[in-house]
């Protein structure tokens, strides 16, 4: 995960490691409740093409 944007990283850590819903996260980080969920998606595309972590790598 270290090629993500430490906002990116706030994001997926926060919602998938700790959890924490939308509304929660979004109060954490000083955003807007779309502005999680359209960060959450998007990174979570960015996770899905890296090479590092495809089904044929584990």
């Amino acid at each position: 995960m270290s090629e993500l944007q430490p906002a990116e990283r706030a994001v997926i850590v926060s919602r998938y490691v700790d959890d924490l819903s939308i509304a929660r996260t979004a109060e954490l980080l000083g955003r807007s409740e779309g502005w999680v969920k359209v960060t959450a998606a998007r990174t979570l595309a960015k996770l899905r093409l890296m090479p590092q972590l495809s089904e044929s790598h584990r």
